[in-house]
């Protein structure tokens, strides 16, 4: 059966009826991204350059996590460490989503050897922390009294001294200052636990890291 001109006319307009709303609603999304285009296009290359930034940053820490086991392992006062390939991801990934803690945070390194932290200072570095370093407590302690620091990193052997990182932490608590001390060493026995007056202790990078994000947190 062959319809009139008047019925197709009908069905036609119908038709167009029915997507006229939806095409409203094109026309209504090409005038909202013509008007705000430039706005639309500064608004995507921000998020653009947050995400290649964080994925930037992520590579450099997990670079100075290796680099700074390799140089460890030729260390003989260092025990084997061995950092699993997933809890480097982690800790990346952590420090890239919580960058802004460790901004402008300033930090103390307290070693006899600083050339052995080169890395992790590397790693800091990229996060935006100040490391300034003392090689022995006494210069640690004069450091303390005449700047302001966020946190003291410290090792536990220097010179002859064995135990020269718990010798700071009493001096340190005689002379009443109360910063956050991480002892960093090279053999560690997770079975003697975190000495007294430490805020943690370890001989993995990515647990340094890990805690001075804490110590952070907590300041903030």
């Amino acid at each position: 059966m062959t319809l009139s001109p008047n019925v197709l006319n009908t069905e036609i307009m119908v038709e167009v009826i029915k997507t006229f709303p939806s095409f409203l609603w094109f026309l209504l999304i090409c005038v909202i991204l013509f008007m705000f285009y430039d706005e639309l296009k500064m608004l995507l290359n921000k998020l653009k350059g947050v995400e290649i930034g964080d994925v930037k940053l992520s590579f450099e820490i997990e670079k100075s996590i290796d680099a700074a086991i390799k140089l460890a392992e030729k260390d003989p006062q260092w025990s084997e460490v061995v950092v699993p390939e997933k809890d480097k991801v982690r800790v990346a990934k952590r420090a890239s989503k919580d960058k802004i803690l460790l901004d402008g945070a300033r930090f103390l390194w307290v070693d006899d050897h600083p050339e052995n932290n080169n890395n992790e200072r590397r790693m800091y570095q990229e996060l935006g922390v100040f490391v300034d370093f003392a090689e022995s407590t006494e210069s640690a302690v004069a450091k303390i009294r005449n700047h302001k620091y966020d946190c003291v990193i410290s090792d536990m052997l220097r010179g002859d001294n064995p135990k020269a990182g718990l010798d700071m932490l009493n001096e340190l608590k005689k002379e009443r200052f109360t910063l956050p001390v991480i002892i960093y060493l090279g053999v560690y026995d997770p079975n003697k636990g975190v000495p007294p007056g430490a805020f943690g202790i370890t001989n993995r990078p990515d647990e340094l890291l890990h805690l001075t994000l804490d110590v952070m947190a907590r300041k903030s």
